[in-house]
């Protein structure tokens, strides 16, 4: 007996019935657990002696509706099939649970389906740390020294605990109750600790109800005032701002001796708040400003130190910093007396195109975001009305958690010549807040004050969290930051 039959070019082909018997479906597993956005494959392995036709996967809600022509697809049907459908989710889809059915038919016709149930309720993504210590932190001995661990974590469904361990303190503490809901915490303990020298090795780990884990671990270093390497200036109200950036918050300052520190600052307003910080991931703990016992001096608690408020709008600020002696100094300057590396006016048709000094053959002069060539640059930097130092990206960029960016600040050249006007950062990508002008060209009355790397390189900045970002960069004071947007 004939039971199928294919037309190709008029030509019909049949096959004849081996068996009779209906096709075996076995699917690897009749529930999958995803999520929104992710990709799940759908397994399974089909037999039937009489040779497989085709497969069907029916789920409208998830618009799948899909149709494995066996016999178009390998001009014969198959007695055994190894079924592998790779099918990704809506990353806004917002119902929870769905069934596909999938169905076998052989040549003769005879059909058989089974559900497979796709639940959207997996966790794959492990908590993050919102704020947390950086690898090595120094405590200041005090008449009654304490360890403050602080860091705050939060996870996409729920977190299920906290272990805060100091083996040297004897501490194994487990959290399980959450203050910000079963989706975030913030903790904050301190530990007595003895004044004198040690170090103190803190590991924390954090898993979510599924398990998944996230950890660090923080040497803490109890010591006299040490000669810190580098420091940082805050100007923004919590710790939470200052992790939230690719680059530049806090604002790296520079060391010009032993135990003494300059910074420069422009205040676009008045009123800014600002610190100095020896760690650039909070506040703790030590945290230089004003001490509010007598405010001609510098305090390094962090719950005592007084923030230096700035008054004066639209002028930079010079800070000369001692923390040994804790003391410090104060200046201001104007835009007017300050200078800035590039050689041109800014949107001036002013750049020499072939170097030749032929005016019919100037460009504008503007810079830009290059990622690949001179000629290429597809995000120009607008120019501050109010401080011509000061170039910034108007429409932010979008971006995904851990994207790099990589990437320089170099003026557009027709013809992809290099290097005409440019900043880079230190070549061992230490710090990509620091812009070291290498153009050809340069404004002659600008002088760079400080040392420069032996070798410069593109930022590579590590994107923090999803969103969008903008760039502001201060081309008088060498620096840049890429924060959210507002």
């Amino acid at each position: 007996m004939l039971a199928f039959t294919a037309c190709d070019d008029d030509n019909e082909t049949s096959w004849p019935n081996v068996d009779g018997g209906d096709p075996v479906l076995e699917l690897a597993t009749d529930l999958i657990r995803t999520e929104p956005g992710k990709t799940f494959h759908i397994k399974g392995t089909i037999t039937d002696k009489d040779g497989i036709a085709a497969i069907d996967l029916d789920c409208p809600a998830l618009e799948l509706v899909k149709t494995i022509d066996i016999i178009t697809l390998y001009e014969k049907p198959l007695e055994t099939y190894e079924l592998d459908y790779k099918f990704t989710t809506d990353k806004n889809e917002i119902a929870d649970r769905f069934t596909i059915k999938v169905s076998v038919t052989d040549v003769g016709g005879r059909k058989v389906s089974k559900d497979l149930v796709v639940s959207l309720d997996n966790d794959f993504n492990a908590p993050v740390f919102t704020t947390k210590p950086s690898d090595k932190v120094t405590v200041l001995i005090k008449n009654e020294t304490s360890l403050r661990v602080k860091f705050g974590v939060q996870d996409d469904k729920a977190l299920g605990s906290i272990r805060v361990e100091i083996p040297a303190l004897g501490v194994s503490e487990e959290v399980t109750e959450f203050n910000g809901g079963r989706k975030s915490h913030e903790y904050n303990n301190v530990f007595t600790v003895p004044s004198q020298k040690a170090s103190y090795a803190v590991n924390v780990t954090v898993k979510d109800i599924s398990d998944n884990e996230a950890s660090f671990s923080t040497t803490y270093n109890i010591d006299e005032m040490p000669d810190f390497s580098k420091m940082w200036l805050a100007d923004v109200e919590d710790a939470a701002a200052l992790n939230s950036d690719a680059f530049g918050v806090p604002m790296t300052i520079w060391r010009t001796g032993p135990f003494r520190y300059e910074a420069r600052y422009y205040n676009a307003k008045a009123g800014t708040k600002v610190f100095f910080l020896p760690q650039d991931t909070d506040f703790s703990p030590i945290c230089f400003g004003l001490d509010p016992d007598d405010n001609t001096k510098l305090a390094d608690d962090p719950e005592l130190s007084q923030p230096f408020v700035l008054d004066q709008a639209g002028v930079y600020y010079k800070f000369n910093l001692d923390i040994k002696a804790s003391s410090y100094t104060i200046s201001t300057y104007t835009i007017a007396e300050s200078t800035n590396p590039m050689p041109h006016t800014y949107n001036a048709v002013e750049q020499d195109t072939w170097e030749n000094g032929n005016p019919a053959d100037f460009m504008i002069y503007h810079i830009g975001l290059l990622t690949s060539r001179p000629n290429d640059i597809s995000i120009f930097l607008e120019q501050d009305k109010d401080n011509p130092n000061i170039l910034y990206t108007v429409e932010p960029m979008v971006f995904e958690a851990d994207d790099d960016f990589n990437f320089y600040f170099h003026n557009q050249h027709w013809s992809e010549w290099w290097d005409y006007s440019s900043w880079k950062v230190n070549g061992d990508r230490s710090d990509d807040s620091v812009w070291y002008y290498t153009g050809k060209f340069a404004n002659p009355a600008y002088v760079w004050p400080y040392d420069r790397p032996g070798s410069l390189d593109w930022a590579h900045a590590k994107i923090p969290s999803t969103g969008s970002y903008n760039i502001y960069f201060d081309t008088h004071l060498g620096q840049a930051r890429m924060v959210k947007a507002n």
